[in-house]
């Protein structure tokens, strides 16, 4: 068992009646610091989970979990300075993410933020000419947080031109 030290390298020593080892490269054991100096990006994620979230620091080669709240996320990739994450599901709120390795946990001060995904109830009119260029206004809930992610598409992978005005409200160009 290795004993109680600050972070950092030492060499391994071995004393016996004939001596002391001299040391080098080969016989040092290092003593990670508990992760620190964390950041985030992206901020935010969706209730569903299966964001990827990209972690920056230090000591965060030897991860053991990494915790959204008090729920585990999956590590698919690290770094000592790095690590790649996918967000669990969560409930719609603000959280913080917690790095733990063998040496402590880090102490997160910002928070990841679960949006609930928007509803779409309908769109008025509900049909338009093949040339679109036609306004629709879309009602539904949770509106507000479309100039955050992707916007307002009508077919998936063609953006629509629009305009939020209100959770509740957008008025987008088919």
């Amino acid at each position: 068992t290795s004993p109680l030290e600050s972070a950092g390298t030492d060499y391994i020593f071995v004393t016996t009646a004939g001596g002391t080892s001299s040391p080098g490269t080969a016989d040092s054991f290092t003593y990670d610091a508990a992760p620190n100096g964390i950041q985030f990006t992206p901020s935010a994620g969706t209730t569903l989970g299966g964001d990827t979230v990209t972690i920056t620091g230090n000591g965060l080669l030897d991860t053991t979990q990494v915790k959204f709240g008090n729920t585990p996320g999956t590590v698919t990739l690290g770094t000592d300075g790095q690590l790649t994450v996918v967000s669990p599901q969560y409930s719609a709120g603000s959280v913080p993410i917690k790095v733990t390795n063998e040496s402590g946990s880090s102490t997160t001060v910002a928070q990841f933020t679960y949006d609930k995904a928007p509803t779409v109830t309908g769109g008025s009119p509900a049909a338009g000419p093949l040339g679109g260029g036609i306004n629709v206004i879309i009602t539904g809930t949770g509106f507000a947080d479309a100039l955050t992610s992707t916007g307002v598409d009508f077919n998936p992978g063609t953006s629509a031109a629009y305009t939020i005005i209100n959770d509740n409200s957008i008025s987008a160009t088919a």
